[in-house]
């Protein structure tokens, strides 16, 4: 293969049902030759990741998984990965998966809990968060003459509910 010099080349070789090797960027100086790039493709599984709510998810240990709009298919060899989301209102969420030689699902049931007008979540004061779905408690705070007061509701995903 000819590549052009004094330029950054980036590759990725792939194949199916193998997880793809991303070769470290190099730059090859004017007039190389017999420059070789390569490594070994290993039988990998693949690991769904998907999402109630838009976000982008990055998978540790795989340089092909980074950064990822769901719904998304990852190969990766057996072993243990952290899959981080990161969605609205600057949510953050992380998941640890464990892969063996099956494919798998991971989910991220995620919903909104919004602060009722005129009030807001405390800490941090903000009007909407995203959290798994579930039951939460949260403290609100705001409103004519009230304090702080923790607030239980019960997230159902892609949902928003709203605490008062």
């Amino acid at each position: 293969m000819f590549v052009e010099a004094g330029r950054v080349q980036r590759f990725t070789l792939a194949m199916p049902r193998h997880v793809p090797l991303v070769i470290a960027p190099f730059t090859p100086d004017r007039g190389a030759r017999g420059l070789e790039k390569g490594g070994d493709l290993v039988e990998g599984a693949t690991l769904r990741i998907e999402a109630t709510l838009d976000g982008k998810v990055t998978v540790s240990r795989a340089p092909h998984c980074t950064e990822l709009a769901t719904p998304i298919d990852c190969t990766l060899a057996p072993g243990t990965y952290v899959v981080a989301y990161v969605g609205p209102a600057s949510a953050r969420i992380t998941h640890t998966v464990t892969m063996a030689d099956r494919d798998a699902i991971e989910k991220f049931e995620l919903g909104i809990i919004e602060a009722a007008a005129g009030k807001r979540l405390q800490p941090g004061g903000s009007q909407r968060i995203v959290v798994e779905a579930g039951t939460h408690t949260v403290m609100v705070s705001g409103g004519a003459g009230a304090g702080a007061h923790s607030v239980t509701v019960n997230v159902k995903p892609g949902a928003t509910v709203l605490a008062n």
